[in-house]
């Protein structure tokens, strides 16, 4: 019998309705689709950041089932996989849209394991193999900017800080700009280094949003690999700009992306109480600031 993996049944309890219901039914739903996709489990069922990942012998060779647990942020991975068809990303050979279940290429657990300008390189070169037309209906991350400018004020409210005016104001004239941005291809939307793997046929990249925007929202959380204890502005910056490059986009956009995000970050984890307001609060305001220069 498969069953959610406790971690990750922890983090969905907290995080999802109707957690509960999905974690009982579990088994029998893994059962359903091992069944209905001719598989049988080969290896130790393990827990993604927001699934569960069952590896498997499949018609199409070594496989695994992701299941997701009911949620608008997993609604579209299949779409933005489906178009990719294993340029750039993991092959998508069956799924479940209304179940949030995927069958999908078994890659190496391979993550990057090189130098950091390679790594943000790599994450830059893959953005920009992922750019291609996004197909009509697909969510857009200039319709996600209203509720993420919300975000910032409420978090903003209830934080217990007053941020430097021009470091809030600077993050929420980006969002404000990022919701006029027309691009018309699809980015990853949460691309790290955990989200890259290596294939036979080299990088690859695995959960991506489904969404289209701008490659350089993710410019934030390619910088950040192996991130030194010093020097943090001066090094971000000289990584945005190998990002920018690898990706095709401008670094300037780059920049903005990454302190608006950066700020919301910050809020949303002191309004949540996991930020101290001790140095590690002072490092992460410094670089905020400090990318506006």
């Amino acid at each position: 019998m498969i069953k959610v993996p406790e971690r990750l049944a922890e983090s969905v309890l907290r995080d999802v309705d109707g957690a509960a219901e999905w974690i009982d039914g579990f088994p029998e739903l893994a059962r359903g689709y091992l069944e209905r996709w001719s598989c049988e489990p080969d290896g130790e069922v393990r827990a993604g950041g927001v699934a569960v990942v069952i590896p498997v012998r499949s018609p199409y060779g070594p496989a695994v089932i992701k299941i997701s647990p009911p949620h608008p942020g997993n609604a579209d991975e299949h779409r933005a996989l489906r178009l990719w068809n294993g340029s750039g990303a993991v092959r998508l050979h069956d799924c479940d849209a209304s179940g949030f279940a995927l069958l999908l290429e078994r890659v190496t657990d391979r993550t990057l394991d090189v130098d950091v300008d390679e790594a943000v390189a790599i994450g830059g070169e893959l953005s920009a193999r992922l750019a291609v037309p996004a197909p009509a209906g697909i969510k857009r991350l200039a319709d996600t900017t209203e509720e993420w400018e919300q975000q910032l004020h409420d978090d903003h409210r209830s934080a217990g800080v007053e941020l430097p005016a021009r470091v809030f104001d600077a993050a929420v004239e980006t969002v404000r700009d990022l919701g006029r941005d027309r691009t018309a291809t699809m980015l990853h939307g949460d691309l790290h280094e955990g989200n890259i793997l290596h294939a036979e046929r080299g990088w690859v990249v695995i959960d991506p949003k489904g969404m289209s925007g701008t490659a350089a929202y993710d410019a934030l959380t390619v910088c950040v690999y192996r991130l030194p204890a010093s020097e943090l502005v001066a090094e971000l910056r000289r990584r945005i700009m190998i990002f920018s490059e690898a990706a095709g986009v401008d670094p300037d956009l780059s920049r903005r992306c990454v302190q608006a995000r950066a700020v919301t970050g910050l809020l949303w984890d002191l309004d949540r109480g996991d930020v101290p307001r001790t140095r590690n609060y002072e490092l992460r305001l410094l670089v905020s600031e400090g990318l506006l220069d």
